[in-house]
């Protein structure tokens, strides 16, 4: 899911996705984040929408750097506690947006932590309908897949273990 969070100086705030699927789905999704001349925020995935009105300050001071994708860990500190992910962001961007400007995220970059490269591969492996037994949920990850056995009676990696 998508979290949204900014702050215009009066403490931090949060915006949920409300995408009716999971985006970890191999498939490409549109996300738009945008804010109005009176302060509504709004987050739109693919054809999903959700406003938020901020009574912050209107000017948004963009001075600093812009961190796309996560921050170092000696930044966690830094952050808001809205932000409860600490992965980082893991997948494909086919582009950025910054207010009408495409910027190269590769050479652009001040910093780069991680697999930062052009192109995409994609997912190792994918979800099948075989991937877990009796009746277990698969999970795509970015680096394979887990199973999800909690409503079967059945353990281990691929549910395949009997309690």
């Amino acid at each position: 899911f998508v979290h949204y969070v900014f702050d215009l100086g009066n403490g931090p705030s949060l915006m949920k996705g409300n995408s009716d699927k999971p985006l970890n789905d191999n498939q490409w999704h549109n996300v738009v984040v945008s804010r109005d001349a009176n302060n509504v925020h709004t987050l739109k995935i693919d054809s999903r929408t959700v406003t938020q009105h901020s009574n912050g300050a209107r000017n948004l001071d963009l001075k600093g750097e812009l961190y796309i994708g996560g921050v170092t860990k000696s930044m966690y500190s830094n952050l808001p506690k809205l932000i409860a992910s600490r992965d980082g962001y893991q997948g494909c961007l086919a582009s950025v947006d910054l207010n009408g400007r495409l910027p190269d995220l590769i050479a652009d970059a001040l910093h780069r932590v991680g697999q930062v490269e052009r192109g995409c591969d994609g997912p190792s492996t994918t979800c099948t309908e075989e991937s877990c037994y009796h009746q277990g949920v698969c999970l795509q990850q970015w680096e394979g897949f887990t199973c999800d056995c909690s409503m079967t009676s059945y353990g281990g990696a691929f549910c395949n273990d009997r309690k």
